[in-house]
This record gives C-alpha cells, structure tokens and sequence, in this order.
C-alpha cells in the first residue's frame, strides 16, 4: 500500500470522541501537515497550508456549519506555501508561525 495521503474526502466528526462519523468531501485536494484552527467567535473553522509529495499549500479555506461544507477564503495566502505550521486563535485573531517548505536556502 505504501505511504500517501489523505485528503477533502478524510474528514470525520464526534461529538464525544467515541462515535465518529463520516463528514461531506471537501473541495480542497488531498494533503498533509495542514493546520486546522478555531472556532472562532462564528464558530468557524480554518484549515490551511501543507503539502503533498509534490506541492506545498497557502491556501486557506472555512467551515462555518460543522464540515457540512467548505468555502476558500484564500487561493493563496500573503506568507508563504508552508506545511507543519503551528497556530492558535488568541483574542479573534488566528496566528500562525513556522513549518517548512520546499524553498530551503
């Protein structure tokens, strides 16, 4: 089977952390060491950057109804495509910090 990723279409929920299910695919492609940060004040969450064996993200893309669906808030976000990044929301903002990319210097 070999290693690979998961993707829009991997997204599970629990209430209880018991019971899971299944959510609706997502319309961001598959890919790994993204963040997911929230809720916000709305209840919103965001999923952002990562990779896959071939492409580092900085999109950012928002749920507001559970994962039902997601909406891109960016195609491409001001800091650069980055997976393994860090974050908290702190007083209604979200932050982010580090990771890695494929760009080393």
């Amino acid at each position: 089977h070999g290693v690979g990723f998961s993707g829009g279409d991997d997204i599970w929920r629990s209430k209880d952390g018991a019971n899971w299910t299944k959510a609706p695919q997502a319309e961001w492609g598959r890919r790994s060491y993204h963040i997911l940060l929230g809720p916000d004040a709305s209840g919103c969450l965001f999923l952002m950057g990562g990779q896959t064996f071939s492409e580092f993200y900085n999109d950012v893309w928002k749920t507001c109804d559970g994962a039902e669906t997601w909406s891109q808030v960016l195609k491409e976000a001001p800091w650069g495509a980055r997976a393994g990044l860090a974050g908290t929301m702190h007083n209604g903002r979200m932050v982010i910090a580090g990771g890695c990319h494929d760009k080393v210097k």
